[in-house]
Parts: structure tokens; sequence; C-alpha cells
């Protein structure tokens, strides 16, 4: 870890969690994404039975939506942190990709 000088996502230091004095490998955000992703496909593994039947329509599609709706808030965040229209905080950044990764992970789970 001690040669990563710059989250490999962003290339953005400032946006990383340090260890050590030293950036992680991801920024926040993406750092937030897997470590949800993962700890709610664990939890909802070890929870919900598995079903051999297809998931129902209107389930799957408020499955869609909100990891949709999760990725455009990741999305506009990111740019306008980019575009400089409005700095993104560490906090705001963890928070919408824990949000994202939980999303996916639901929907995973519900369509694997």
């Amino acid at each position: 870890m001690s040669g990563c000088r710059r989250p490999w996502c962003n290339r953005r230091p400032c946006t990383a969690p340090h260890i050590f004095g030293q950036p992680f490998i991801l920024c926040w955000r993406c750092t937030a994404f897997a470590g949800a992703a993962l700890a709610v496909f664990i939890a909802l593994s070890l929870t919900l039975p598995t079903y051999t039947e297809p998931v129902p329509v209107l389930t799957a599609s408020i499955i869609a939506a909100v990891v949709v709706a999760a990725a455009i808030a990741n999305a506009v965040d990111g740019w306008r942190s980019r575009s400089s229209a409005a700095a993104s905080t560490n906090t705001r950044r963890a928070f919408l990709g824990a949000t994202a990764g939980a999303a996916v992970a639901c929907a995973v789970k519900a369509f694997a």
C-alpha cells in the first residue's frame, strides 16, 4: 500500500481514506460501494431463502428503479464535483457509494 499515491478510480488523493498517511487504493465512494455491496449481499444470502420462480414484475421494476436512481445520484454528484459546480464532501461520497452498493447487491441477489 505504500506505493499508492492516488486512488485507482479517480486519481485524486483528497477523495480517498488515508491509512497510515497513505491514500487508500479506492476513493470514499468506491470503498463504500464495495463494502456495502459485499455486506448486503452476504446478509441477504444468509437471511433470505433461495427462490426458483422468477422475480415478480413489480418487484423487479422497483429494484431496477432504485438501482438507476442510485446510479444517477452518484453520476450527478461526481459530475458536479469534477466540473467545480459544487464541491462534494467525503461524507456525501461515502453515503452515495454505500447506497448504490446496497442497491446493486439487492438487484444481484434478486435476479441471480
